[in-house]
């Protein structure tokens, strides 16, 4: 067909076409004005202040919700938490006509005293609350206990804060209703 004189030189035509073509490519690129900028948009909707992984769970314990706990003579409630709470900050508010106190919580009743406490179980995980009014017959609560319980994981926890009460608390990391 050709000659090896003639292939030569056709290999070396399309080699130096082939990077003269990239060259021009590179080299001259298309660039686009971006032209003037449009309207400034809506503002976004507002956030919810960084407390999405705060848990805030209104409890309602019922005088039938009370379990009689026979090693520790005393009234017990387990409530379930979903999630993974491992050295989470977790407090706890009895709601009552005068506000909120945190656990535990001790109130004056009738000559006896009426306590509360809350323990954090991570491998169940639960929160239970324990009961005892003080008396040697240890009867059940006879009225609804209404109680917030926080969860508040390791790193949004704010150092130097005393959230003695559900209302400081709720300021503090901007909690809902």
């Amino acid at each position: 067909m050709f000659s090896e004189k003639t292939m030569k030189l056709i290999t070396t035509f399309l080699t130096f076409s082939v990077a003269l073509a990239f060259a021009a490519l590179t080299l001259v690129s298309c660039k686009k004005d971006p032209g003037p900028a449009g309207p400034k948009g809506d503002t976004g909707a507002a956030g919810a202040n960084g407390v999405a992984n705060i848990k805030n769970y209104s409890v309602l314990i019922r005088p039938s919700d009370w379990v009689w706990d026979a090693t520790y003579k005393q009234w017990a409630f387990d409530y379930p938490v979903t999630g993974d709470y491992y050295n989470a900050a977790v407090m706890s508010y009895v709601i009552s006509g005068n506000g909120s106190e945190a656990m535990p919580y001790q109130n004056q009743l009738d000559g006896s005293i009426t306590s509360f406490s809350t323990f954090f179980f991570i491998a169940t995980p639960k929160v239970v609350f324990k009961y005892y009014n003080g008396t040697t017959t240890l009867a059940r609560p006879t009225v609804d206990k209404s109680i917030r319980l926080v969860i508040i994981p390791p790193t949004m926890v704010k150092t130097g804060a005393d959230p003695k009460t559900y209302a400081v608390a709720k300021a503090l990391y901007h909690l809902a209703d």
